[in-house]
């Protein structure tokens, strides 16, 4: 799975979401688990696409989903919240590929680049409106 199709696809993906993110952005929202969401509207996107998505076997990849044989962590914050994220590369080391889509702000930001620096680490990410985005990282530069 090329990073930047993967990038592009979570893009198309939930940048329609717009309506649901507005609302997550709310603070009731704020602690709501929406990484199954994810899961689920990531999955189909890519097996419409015709791009090929399994669930078997991911345990042992320690991801959520394998795609195109490339194991991807998936990680969603509903607020700007930068050890939540970073949990996934702790937690999932053997994971190829990681995709965040979460709220975020310029303190977030500056968390993650300051840690992706310190690990080398490289990231990409498209702005979904002005707080929320998704983003790919990868433990070295293959972009």
């Amino acid at each position: 799975m090329d990073k930047k199709i993967l990038l592009d696809i979570a893009y198309d993906t939930f940048v329609l979401t717009g309506e649901y993110l507005k609302m997550l952005s709310k603070e009731e929202w704020e602690t709501a688990g929406i990484e199954g969401w994810m899961q689920v509207e990531l999955g189909l996107a890519l097996e419409l696409r015709g791009i090929d998505v399994k669930i078997k076997g991911k345990q042992k990849r320690q991801c959520d989903l394998i795609i195109d044989g490339v194991g991807v962590e998936l990680r969603a914050g509903t607020n700007a919240y930068a050890p939540h994220l970073l949990r996934a590369l702790v937690d999932h080391p053997k994971s190829d590929l990681y995709l965040f889509l979460t709220k975020t702000n310029d303190k977030l930001m500056a968390e993650l680049r300051a840690y992706f620096d310190e690990h080398n680490l490289v990231e990409q990410h498209r702005m979904l409106n002005p707080e929320w985005m998704v983003m790919v990282i990868e433990k070295e530069s293959r972009w």
